[in-house]
């Protein structure tokens, strides 16, 4: 269950950091309450904060319990996306995709096709097992 809940953190990681690229916030800007101006009070982002607050405390319970899954925070998602080389984009988040070759790639951010699009496998994954059996496009 925490590994799931950590993929589920991925993306919404994933999107808030879209979201701070469409933005032009600095990369270095993390997703917390103290900087929810700097994001212009974006509903998704301050609902991305509630996440983080939620996973915040689920790790520092569960720490002793299971190995949680390393996560990327949003400015570090960020900072890799200024030196990502390729244009192949996951379809729901909008963040580049790994690529397998250049040994960036994790299992669930690994990129995988549905319906001849691109996607991160979280996402992917998050999509046909919460919203729907059928694809986003």
């Amino acid at each position: 269950h925490f590994s799931g809940l950590a993929e589920f953190v991925r993306i919404v990681r994933s999107i808030a950091a879209t979201i701070g690229d469409v933005l032009c916030l600095d990369e270095s800007i993390e997703l917390q309450r103290a900087s929810l101006l700097d994001w212009n009070n974006n509903a998704i982002v301050s609902g991305a904060v509630v996440i983080e607050e939620l996973w915040s405390e689920i790790r520092s319970k569960a720490a002793d319990l299971v190995i949680l899954p390393p996560l990327e925070s949003v400015a570090e998602i960020r900072a890799r996306i200024l030196t990502h080389v390729g244009n192949d984009m996951c379809q729901l988040t909008l963040q580049p995709l790994s690529s397998e070759k250049s040994g960036e790639s994790t299992s669930t951010s690994s990129p995988v096709q549905w319906n001849g699009m691109k996607y991160m496998a979280c996402s992917a994954n998050f999509w046909a097992n919460n919203i729907s059996p059928k694809s986003p496009y």
